[in-house]
Parts: C-alpha cells; sequence; structure tokens
C-alpha cells in the first residue's frame, strides 16, 4: 500500500487552502493562522503546482475559486473537519477505561442499579462510578459524565438532555398488606387505610410542586381530610420497603417501581394513576465532547429506555 505522505501534498498547504477558500482572502486567512499574507500565498501557490492547475481567480482587490478550488475546498473541509472532532475527542477522553454517573438516590438505587450487571456484563473493563445525590449537581466541575434528571430541561443553558420516558404515579402496597385489611376498590378507600409520606424534607431539594398524597387523590376527584397517623419518611427507597415490608400504601412512580411490581414485591390495589407530565432524562454537558465510554454508556442507556417504552 502507498503510504498518503506520495498521494498528498504537505498538510500545511492544504490547511492554508482551507482558510483562504472559506474565507476568500489571502489576508484574513493570514491573520486567522497567524502568518503573513506573502506565506499563504506562497502556500496556495505550491498546492496549485502540486496540482498542476489554478485553485483561485486572482482579481485586483479579492479571489474566488475556480471550480477545481470548489472541488477541493469540499473534501478538504470534511476531511479536515473529521479529523478536528476526532482529535477533540481523544484530548477530552480520560486515559483510564472509566466513567461517572449521577443520579438522585432513587433513580440511582431503584432503576439504574438494577440494570447495571447487564452492562458490565457487555464491558467488563468499562469502570462505571455512580454518583447518587438528590441535590443539583454540576456536570463540569464535578467531573460528571452523564446524569440522570428529572423535570424541565428546556430553558437551562449549557447541558443537552435527551429524553427517556414520561411517568405516572399509582398507589402500591405489599399483598400481606392487603390481605390484613378493608378492601380497596375506588380511590375513596385510600382515606380508610395507612398512607406512607414522603417527608417534606424530600421535596425541598427539587423544583417542582411535591406530588403527594394530597395531589394524587385531588386529581381523582376525592375529597375529605388524610387519615391521621401515617408515617413519613424522607428517603423515597426506604419509603417503598416500607411498603414492601406491609406497613402501608405508599405512591408509586412508574419506573421506579416496575421492578418490584414485576417481583411481586409489591402490587397495584387501584388502576387509576397520576400523569406527572414530567420525564425522565439522560443529560450531558454541550460544552465539551463525550468520551468514548460515555458514548457508549449512553446508547446501551437510550435502548434500554427504548425498551420500556415498548
Amino acid at each position: 500500500m502507498v503510504g498518503f505522505k506520495k498521494k498528498l501534498p504537505p498538510l500545511s498547504t492544504l490547511v492554508t487552502f482551507e482558510a483562504a477558500a472559506r474565507l476568500l482572502s489571502f489576508t484574513q486567512a493570514g491573520e486567522e493562522l497567524h502568518v503573513t499574507q506573502t506565506a499563504i500565498s506562497r502556500q496556495v501557490r505550491s498546492l496549485e503546482e502540486y496540482l498542476s492547475r489554478p485553485l483561485f481567480i486572482r482579481g485586483h482587490r479579492s479571489v474566488k475559486l475556480t471550480d477545481a478550488g470548489e472541488l477541493l475546498l469540499q473534501s478538504v473541509s470534511m476531511g479536515l473537519e473529521h479529523i478536528a472532532t476526532t482529535v477533540t475527542e481523544l484530548r477530552y477522553a480520560k486515559p483510564e477505561s472509566h466513567l461517572t454517573v449521577s443520579a438522585t438516590i432513587a433513580f440511582a438505587s431503584l432503576w439504574l442499579s438494577p440494570r447495571l450487571l447487564a452492562f458490565k456484563q457487555l464491558h467488563p473493563n468499562l469502570e462505571v462510578r455512580i454518583l447518587a445525590s438528590d441535590r443539583d449537581i454540576n456536570l463540569q466541575t464535578e467531573g460528571v459524565d452523564l446524569a440522570f434528571g428529572c423535570g424541565d430541561y428546556d430553558n437551562q443553558s449549557g447541558v443537552k438532555a435527551t429524553f427517556l420516558f414520561a411517568d405516572e404515579v399509582f398507589p402500591v402496597c405489599s399483598s400481606n398488606y392487603l390481605n390484613t385489611r378493608a378492601q380497596i376498590n375506588k380511590p375513596e378507600d385510600l382515606l380508610q387505610h395507612q398512607l406512607l409520606h414522603l417527608d417534606d424534607e424530600h421535596w425541598r431539594n427539587i423544583s417542582w410542586k411535591a406530588t403527594d398524597w394530597s395531589l394524587w387523590l385531588k386529581s381523582q376527584d376525592v375529597k375529605g381530610p388524610l387519615p391521621s397517623g401515617g408515617l413519613r419518611i424522607n428517603n423515597y427507597p426506604l419509603l417503598l420497603q416500607t411498603a414492601v415490608n406491609g406497613q402501608g400504601i405508599a405512591l408509586g412512580w412508574k419506573h421506579l417501581v416496575s421492578d418490584l411490581l414485576k417481583q411481586g414485591l409489591l402490587i397495584k390495589p387501584l388502576q387509576q394513576s397520576l400523569n406527572t407530565h414530567r420525564g425522565y432524562y439522560l443529560v450531558e454537558s454541550s460544552q465539551a465532547p463525550l468520551s468514548i465510554e460515555a458514548k457508549t454508556f449512553r446508547d446501551w442507556i437510550l435502548q434500554q429506555a427504548q425498551n420500556e417504552q415498548g
């Protein structure tokens, strides 16, 4: 195979040509590349001699491309852009094969963690660091490659958010709890039961209105005071574990309780649900390209989300 050195002119002449052709000015090209206009002209002339044809039509104070120049500009621009993209990705890629992913404590423990085994089986040498926190995470300053978020990202600058799935909320409890209590045939019956609440402290770190029992019952046109004596817990995984233990009825977010429902640890005593009009998103910085590892993880997560939508 003949090497590129024998097939191509010096790379410096192609870089110079691209700048001059894009700007249609030898002077501006010189300013961009920090060389003199004479140096630009010399490089372009060298390239034209190599190709044995003119690339520019030179006027008194302007230049324009010949047909050969137009054709070469298309190829050189595409090639240099591809090289620049790859170089940028490699510059920002972490030297070790690892990535950091952030999510709320609930999402990390209830949705992400159960699925990581399948990802690790596909990529055993990729180290995944999970940063589970209910506070706002700064992707760039905290070294986070990807974040799972729930809410509205339309007006947030500096990030790119990819929609994963919408969510809905409905009551969940254990079958043991239901077997020893009064039947639940309609939403109003919940007022006769032990309700498990997410404490107000949980919602202080979240930018949207709390989705609590008052809101859920109101959405079902249930009137009347909430039953007294319920449990209040500031940690959602702990709240669900309390429901699994048969101590009451909790509100279940569809994608957070899906595995518990499949395992039979929780059941839905009613079919009614509340559409939260919020979605889960996979968030990345728009200020820097993703590493190869992060792209691999992102593509896998998007496939998982698509499977669940189906």
